[in-house]
């Protein structure tokens, strides 16, 4: 049942996560695939629909790219909510937008000129205006002009274009630049000094914290020996930028020694305090220093970020001997009781069994739910665990548990039927 439920679990992750990474487009993204990306000006709009679907009658002034040829005028469509509505164009107004063509069906045909039509892709997040103007053309120009080459000879200069967008005076072209950055990481590759330098500049910022951690794990996913200097640069950091750094080194074989763990242990910042825990524990089998500390560590009131990377750690060491700091720290009931369980379950044995099924039964908190989560990652064998799931099902006190159960017996009798 195990194996079943496992399998089920992860194509529903699976979907999950392509449901995530299927992120809204950045400004650089539409410079590559937009009709036409550039400097634009519309005329008053003819108004349909009572006065909710506007279209105008817009020139462009100047390329930014183009997928075919030279546009000179466009009808842009916009629909507003309701009507009376502030549309996002003014008219007479230079603006700069990325385009799109709309598809020629009946919804757009209704009432509408008989000539193509266009929609600005993005909303209101890639139309510029203003001061915006002059420094979305000065970003996009350089990355626009890579693009009339075959990929592998776009990406110096594009790399170039992204990291001086890194420090962009529009927030929106800083962002994507990050963004853009965290998905292409063969941009890495091609980065000169000067570009190394606006990327570290930008990662010691006051940017988003999400957005530069990103980048972090894209420098980890690029590979690239070159970024191991800046990444070294990082680690000197008390913050979470210092942990994600850290944590990217290691994944690219570049762990710290245990001398330097221990003094991270007590770093000031939880996220770089977590990280050493996690280290920590995954030695802990062979190091009886690093399992004290850990141990202990995981009996505290440090924060649930700390804690659950002791667990995560200790889950990770093959130890056996950590269960009971483990069922202690599960016993809890907070929100580190699900790596916590999931420590247990990967550790296995009959004791890990015993753990869990008495999580499930009498458990506090979130240690129910977390335990049943673990119960199906359980390492090794576990004879007579089918049968307790259906017996929980049918009788434990907490609806959300026998939810969850409900939930893996009905992949588990899907997966038996063929179905």
């Amino acid at each position: 049942m195990k194996r079943t439920i496992t399998l089920a679990l992860a194509a529903l992750v699976a979907v999950a996560g392509r449901a995530q990474a299927q992120e809204p487009k950045t400004f650089f993204d539409y410079l590559e695939s937009a009709y036409v990306v550039g400097r634009l000006n519309a005329a008053p709009p003819l108004k349909y629909r009572d006065e909710t679907l506007l279209v105008y009658t817009t020139k462009v002034l100047d390329i930014l790219h183009a997928q075919v040829g030279k546009p000179q005028t466009l009808m842009v469509v916009v629909e507003l909510p309701a009507k009376g509505d502030a549309p996002p164009i003014k008219p007479d107004t230079p603006f700069v937008a990325p385009v799109v063509l709309l598809p020629e069906h009946a919804y757009w045909r209704d009432n509408l000129p008989n000539t193509p039509r266009h929609q600005i892709v993005g909303g209101t997040r890639y139309i510029f205006t203003g001061d915006q103007v002059t420094e979305a053309e000065k970003i996009a120009r350089p990355f626009a002009a890579t693009l009339e080459r075959k990929k592998a000879e776009r990406w110096p200069d594009q790399s170039v274009a992204i990291a001086a967008a890194l420090s962009s005076s529009v927030n929106v072209l800083r962002e994507d630049a990050a963004r853009y950055l965290a998905t292409h990481p063969v941009l890495f590759a091609n980065m000169g000094d000067t570009a190394r330098g606006q990327l570290l500049a930008y990662l010691e910022s006051d940017a988003p914290l999400d957005l530069r951690g990103r980048v972090v794990g894209a420098m980890a996913d690029s590979h690239e020996e070159q970024m191991t200097p800046l990444l070294e640069e990082l680690v000197r950091r008390d913050d979470p930028i210092g942990a994600a750094a850290l944590r990217a080194l290691e994944r690219v074989g570049k762990p710290r020694e245990a001398s330097t763990l221990y003094e991270l242990e007590k770093a000031k910042s939880a996220p770089v305090r977590a990280y050493a825990l996690e280290a920590l524990g995954a030695r802990a089998a062979e190091d009886k220093r690093a399992f004290d500390t850990v141990t202990a560590v995981l009996a505290s009131d440090e924060p649930v970020e700390v804690r659950a990377a002791a667990a995560r750690g200790l889950g990770r060491s093959g130890d056996r001997d950590a269960i009971p700091a483990l069922t202690a720290a599960l016993g809890r009931g907070d929100e580190s009781a699900k790596p916590a369980a999931a420590a247990i379950a990967a550790l296995g044995g009959p004791e890990a069994v015993s753990v869990l099924k008495k999580a499930i039964e009498e458990g506090n908190g979130d240690a129910k739910i977390a335990a049943v989560i673990a119960f199906v990652d359980l390492r090794g064998d576990c004879p007579g665990c089918t049968e307790f799931l259906e017996q929980q099902h049918a009788s434990n006190p907490d609806k959300g548990v026998r939810d969850m159960i409900g939930i893996m017996l009905e992949l588990h009798k899907k997966h038996e039927h063929g179905s």
